[in-house]
Formats: structure tokens, C-alpha cells, sequence
């Protein structure tokens, strides 16, 4: 049985197999989840891909993992809102790993951040290769902007 995106139409057995998802993410129960990824009745791409949303969420670094090594795992869903949770919930470790994940456009977002001025995060974003050639497609004044403290910061950091 596959979970259903309405919950008032799941039954018993997807309420269960969403509780127990949930409590492994919520755990960061890897190894069990590790063979939940195994089993035929698991989906991890339903539901919008909520499991790597809900463990990005969370920073549930080894759990986000395990999702980003299995192919039908997509964390660029609804745009980009795994790594849109782990920014604002400032989980480091989770946006670094997802990061490296392609499928993501993270120009926006590193904009966004650095109007709020979670500068911190910016910069984070900015050390990808990517995401610099997308930012200076779209702000080159930002890019020019962030290079600049990245450059003062790994001054600083010597």
C-alpha cells in the first residue's frame, strides 16, 4: 500500500507505515530506516518527497543522506523546500549536504538570505561553484558583494 497525499483517504496500514517513517526520521534511526528504503511497501518520493523535507526539517543529517543515495528521492520538489527548511532552521551540516545535490537552484535563495542578512548562511551557499556562476547570471552586484566577504573571511581566517 502506498501512502496517499490526502490523509483522510489513507488507511490504517499508510497511517501506520507514515508514523513509523516519521518516528525513524524523528529518531535519526538510520539503520532501520537504511532497510526501510529496502522494503517494496516504502515510497520515498511520495507525498511531495516528504521524508527528505521532514528530515531536512529536522537535521537529520544521516537520514537526509541515505534519501540523496536513492534515485527516486528528488530534494528540488516544490521548489527547493528541503533546503529551504534546513536554511531557515539553520542546519549547516543538512545545506551543506544538500547542497551538492544539482537539481537545486539556490540563486534566489542566496539573495534572499543575504536581504534578511543571514550572511553566514550566504556565504555557506556561495562557497558552490554552482551557485556563484548562477549568482552572477542573476545579481552580479551580490556576487560581487559576497565574493568579497568570502575573500575577507578567508583572509581572516588564516
Amino acid at each position: 500500500t502506498k501512502m496517499i497525499k490526502n490523509v483522510h483517504q489513507m488507511s490504517i496500514v499508510d497511517i501506520d507505515l507514515f508514523n513509523v517513517i516519521n518516528e525513524l526520521i524523528e529518531n535519526n534511526n538510520s539503520e532501520e530506516f537504511k532497510n526501510l528504503l529496502k522494503h517494496p511497501i516504502y515510497t520515498p518520493n511520495e507525498n511531495k518527497n516528504w521524508s527528505i523535507r521532514y528530515a531536512a526539517t529536522l537535521n537529520k543529517y544521516e537520514i537526509v543522506k541515505l534519501l540523496l543515495n536513492d534515485s527516486r528521492v528528488n530534494p528540488s520538489v516544490d521548489q527547493d523546500i528541503a533546503i529551504i527548511k534546513a536554511i531557515q532552521n539553520n542546519n549547516i551540516e543538512t545545506v551543506k549536504l544538500l547542497i551538492k545535490y544539482k537539481k537545486i537552484d539556490l540563486s534566489s535563495h542566496i539573495i534572499h538570505l543575504f536581504n534578511q542578512n543571514n550572511i553566514e548562511m550566504a556565504l555557506l551557499l556561495f562557497v558552490d561553484m554552482k551557485i556563484k556562476k548562477d549568482l552572477k547570471k542573476h545579481d552580479i552586484n551580490l556576487f560581487n558583494k559576497l565574493n568579497k566577504l568570502d575573500i575577507k573571511n578567508e583572509v581572516l581566517s588564516f
